[in-house]
């Protein structure tokens, strides 16, 4: 939503408006929600629209649109120290990451059950750390799902600042997720990922290290069965995506130089 009050108050005060991750589509104004609707409204207010890769720009059909080659979410995890450790105790065996936020899941009693207990099966075999979300919390509570958990082998945590929560996914050696932010950081860091989501607008890792549930609890017991044999095969493009966008700026003159 901020990005489309920032959108409309640029167009107010009748000054271009470029759109970072223009072109990002699930096809369903439902999946995800408000973020299909928030980013088509944006699409239409902004004139600059810089799409991470051929798929998102072929999406757009106004405006000027540049191909940045990639998410910019790349630049960020160039920024997390490589040799930092995430603030918090690790299992002493390879482990997974588990972080479940999204209404879609938690408004479902049955299915938001279903799901815990198959991570709570898998977590025999492989420790599990559980992002503790606030809104997660509380639909565990609500629907008394905490015995779930054992604090061993399926270990709820706090959730975590950026640079640590991706030092943490540098340590794991799979994600199961509902954000599509953490889809492209597993993407970039070469994780093995499960979507739990009906619908993705990223294609990141899609065929390659990253596999997109459609909430079906099948698919998610047969990731976590073999998580190791998804990888990604495409090569990264050589450009920055910043510094693509930094240097368009400046092309168009709205760069200051200090």
């Amino acid at each position: 939503m901020t990005t489309v009050i920032g959108a409309s108050m640029g167009r107010a005060l009748r000054v271009p408006v470029a759109h970072i991750e223009g072109g990002l589509r699930s096809g369903d104004i439902r999946n995800p929600f408000p973020e299909e609707l928030n980013r088509r409204a944006t699409s239409r207010l902004a004139s600059i629209h810089y799409a991470p890769g051929p798929w998102a720009a072929s999406n757009l059909h106004r405006g000027t649109v540049v191909d940045t080659g990639s998410n910019t979410i790349r630049d960020s995890l160039d920024l997390v120290p490589p040799d930092a450790g995430p603030a918090i105790d690790l299992p002493s065996e390879p482990f997974g990451i588990v972080s479940l936020h999204r209404f879609e899941l938690l408004n479902s009693r049955a299915r938001l059950t279903e799901t815990l207990r198959t991570l709570a099966d898998a977590a025999t075999r492989t420790p599990l750390l559980f992002v503790d979300h606030s809104v997660t919390a509380a639909a565990i509570a609500r629907f008394g799902l905490a015995s779930l958990f054992d604090n061993e082998r399926f270990r709820r945590i706090p959730r975590l600042r950026f640079f640590d929560f991706v030092q943490l996914e540098r340590r794991s050696t799979f994600v199961v997720t509902d954000s599509g932010g953490s889809q492209e950081e597993c993407y970039y860091l070469d994780r093995p990922c499960l979507v739990h989501r009906l619908r993705t607008e990223r294609i990141e890792g899609l065929g390659e290290n990253v596999v997109l549930s459609h909430l079906e609890v099948s698919a998610l017991r047969a990731f976590l069965a073999d998580p190791g044999r998804y990888c990604r095969k495409a090569a990264l493009p050589p450009e920055s995506p910043s510094h693509v966008i930094v240097e368009d700026l400046e092309t168009r003159g709205y760069t200051v130089a200090f």
